[in-house]
């Protein structure tokens, strides 16, 4: 599982530089979003994404470049436990229908992993993963961009994970 980790991050940055030299505008965006995952047998997530467009395209379309932090609350019995996941993922969409974007994703991700039980750390563990996502955004007010999105993370050494993750991302430059 290794292998295939790393082999979606070198994917991933190999259509990074394929794709980057196309037109790119200066619209970062930087937003937050909940989410719900399988983690440790149900879990709820906040975090931030900051998304950088690499290439713009005609009728909607485009690549960015999208960066996430992830703090979990995964339900451990007789332990405290939580989990924060770091991803990069490169994310293509396409408008689909009037404001509507669909989008699909790769991407590689780190967690790492914490239980505590009596104020002795008993797993402090990490683990790297790779990204598979799909989702679709609404342009309908200038600048705000709400998303729900479905993800799928395969991962080395933590149960592979699938995660439900609504949120809404502001534009910040024009």
């Amino acid at each position: 599982m290794r292998v295939s980790c790393r082999l979606g991050v070198v994917v991933a940055a190999a259509a990074m530089l394929h794709i980057g030299g196309g037109q790119a505008t200066a619209q970062i965006e930087l937003g937050g979003a909940a989410s719900v995952s399988n983690l440790r047998g149900g879990t709820f997530g906040l975090g931030g994404r900051l998304g950088v467009p690499i290439k713009r395209g005609s009728f909607g379309a485009g690549v960015r470049l999208e960066a996430a932090v992830d703090y979990y609350w995964p339900s451990c019995s007789s332990v405290n436990c939580d989990a924060i996941g770091t991803s990069l993922d490169v994310v293509f969409q396409n408008q689909v229908f009037g404001q509507a974007h669909g989008y699909f994703g790769l991407g590689g991700t780190y967690q790492n992993f914490k239980l505590v039980r009596d104020d002795e750390t008993v797993l402090d563990g990490d683990s790297w993963g790779v990204n598979f996502l799909v989702g679709s955004r609404y342009a309908g007010r200038p600048g705000l961009l709400p998303f729900v999105e479905l993800r799928w993370t395969l991962m080395d050494d933590i149960d592979n994970q699938w995660a439900v993750v609504l949120g809404t991302t502001v534009t910040l430059g024009r």
